[in-house]
């Protein structure tokens, strides 16, 4: 059995702040008063627009990037510079368009842990990339350092060794800290809690197998990905496919898209 990975690994190094128009969730269009009835069209035209343009909304994100992905991350910028990427301004996208997110993330990035889903941060930067012309800036996580829960549980239950009510209003007072960032982090208390007891029990872990506390790097080495297969791409003159779902355009297939091991039930693909 191998030793559980250091929480630590799992927070990001920096963040990519994105923002593009999307669909927004759709809504019911309004009908038409009754008074309306055998007017001229442009009453109903009008209307039609309104409800289209109230659909759309401007996504802002932060995208967090963990230590592994930098170079991932870097070198899928580089070649997608050369990529035409016309699909991904579009509000709503097509299944060529997804096919090709799924694609660059299995050829780009090394699987494993993560705290939110690859794929969609991987499509969030794109059409940030889309929609304004620049990849996002990196903003770096300089308060990495603070937000070690492995150095919580340490502190609470091994130090300190708090009852497990104690335990609570302690972790409970530290997740609402305003010199803290944990609810940025985490959706809720319950999700932070989980994470805390998976440090708890990574510890005790550990205790029990000293052996194999040598095993476990503190961080882990970004992965270097393989050259995407030519069967996989239509190249074109620059040798890098072309995104989306015209003629001649690059469409991937045949690919096997992996998900995050162990992120509580929230770590999509």
């Amino acid at each position: 059995m191998s030793p559980p990975r250091a929480i630590l690994t799992l927070l990001p190094v920096g963040w990519y702040v994105v923002s593009y128009d999307a669909v927004a969730k759709p809504a019911s269009a309004p009908s038409l008063p009754a008074w309306t009835a055998g007017a001229d069209e442009d009453a109903e035209a009008i209307l039609e627009n309104e409800v289209a343009t109230d659909n759309v909304e401007t996504v802002r994100q932060l995208i967090p990037v963990y230590s592994r992905d930098e170079r991932a991350y870097q070198r899928m910028f580089q070649e997608l510079d050369r990529v035409n990427l016309a699909d991904f301004e579009d509000i709503e996208l097509s299944d060529a368009a997804q096919l090709n997110v799924r694609g660059w993330v299995s050829h780009y990035f090394a699987p494993g842990d993560r705290l939110t889903p690859l794929h969609q941060d991987v499509l969030s930067v794109v059409r940030h990339r889309a929609r304004n012309g620049a990849w996002p800036q990196f903003t770096p996580f300089e308060a990495r350092k603070d937000h070690n829960i492995e150095e919580l549980a340490r502190e609470f239950a091994f130090t300190r060794q708090l009852s497990r009510r104690a335990e609570d209003q302690a972790l409970r007072e530290e997740f609402v800290s305003p010199d803290r960032l944990w609810q940025t982090l985490y959706r809720n208390y319950d999700q932070f809690k989980r994470q805390y007891d998976a440090s708890v029990n990574r510890l005790l872990y550990l205790q029990d197998h000293p052996e194999e506390v040598s095993l476990i790097e503190p961080e882990l080495e970004p992965v270097e990905p393989e050259e995407v297969p030519a069967h996989l791409m239509e190249r074109d003159g620059s040798g890098v496919g072309a995104a989306g779902s015209e003629p001649g355009a690059c469409v991937l297939e045949a690919v096997s898209f992996r998900s995050g091991l162990w992120t509580y039930g929230w770590c999509g693909g």
